[in-house]
């Protein structure tokens, strides 16, 4: 039986380095793949409601109930696998179709996380210091 082939994300930067989203395709062996992603996605909730936690604890400066902890982190995943994704997915294509190369790669950029922001004045300023600071670190290296 042919290898099942396995789609995951990776950050790397374009042409104006900023940061971009690659899907990339990985073979897998089909036995052990159920096995490990199920894990690496049980890992993936653990390790994100612990930084829920601890961005609680740290803002609010007093300690959160597991209940809450654990319901913060599953409306926040829910909410980016939702709504999030598919609005930067959509984004990114409308973007590409606009580009005068169609054939390009479908990816989601830095613009598409900007676009996204757009209604929130405050999270789109954050953003923006933010990737002033990463190509600021890009170019130093």
């Amino acid at each position: 039986m042919p290898p099942k082939r396995k789609r995951t994300n990776a950050v790397e930067e374009d042409d104006d380095n900023q940061p971009v989203v690659v899907e990339q395709d990985t073979s897998v062996d089909k036995a052990s793949s159920s096995t490990s992603h199920a894990q690496k996605l049980e890992q993936s909730h653990q390790s994100f409601a612990f930084t829920v936690a601890k961005m609680c604890e740290e803002y609010d400066k007093a300690p959160v109930t597991p209940e809450a902890v654990k319901t913060i982190s599953y409306y926040t995943s829910l909410f980016l696998q939702q709504i999030v994704a598919k609005d930067l997915k959509a984004f990114a294509i409308h973007r590409t179709k606009q580009d005068s190369d169609s054939s390009e790669k479908v990816l989601i950029k830095s613009k598409d996380v900007l676009l996204l922001a757009r209604r929130n004045e405050s999270l789109k300023q954050q953003l923006h210091q933010f990737l002033e600071e990463y190509k600021e670190n890009a170019n130093a290296e």
